[in-house]
């Protein structure tokens, strides 16, 4: 079974293609200059539900993954949306390779969904294509 070390780990060492920064760990602050930054956000965890006729040992572990792209600012809109789709199917490629059936050697089963939003960090908002990543292994 994953550890959460091991999932902490594994989103940490994603490389996305057309990504400048990748980080281990939420930044405090960024730099325009930065952009685009990849980091994983804080992780969590749960245990599946006893129900009547059998108990699920399977443990789910999760984690957002953000990819800044760009400041939100005045005359900045046409450019920072220019660049959601190539790191949108990048990151879904890294995501998808880290599940065993596709050769990755994380978890049996990956689960993801992604959506661009504006996030702070700092005392800025970005552009971000912000991740919730789900793994689990049967048990």
């Amino acid at each position: 079974m994953t550890t959460v070390a091991t999932f902490i780990t594994a989103m940490q060492g994603m490389t996305i293609t057309g990504v400048k920064v990748h980080k281990d760990e939420p930044p405090s602050s960024v730099n325009k200059a930065d952009m685009p930054m990849a980091f994983p956000l804080l992780p969590n965890g749960e245990r599946g539900e006893a129900i009547t006729s059998c108990t699920s040992d399977a443990k789910v572990r999760r984690m957002e993954y953000a990819i800044l792209i760009g400041p939100v600012a005045l005359g900045t809109n046409a450019t920072n949306y220019a660049q959601i789709a190539a790191l949108a199917d990048n990151l879904e490629t890294k995501l998808d390779a880290l599940e065993v059936a596709a050769g990755g050697s994380l978890a049996q089963f990956i689960e993801y969904t992604w959506g661009v939003q504006m996030l702070e960090v700092g005392e800025n908002s970005w552009w971000a294509i912000v991740a919730d990543v789900r793994m689990m292994d049967a048990k």
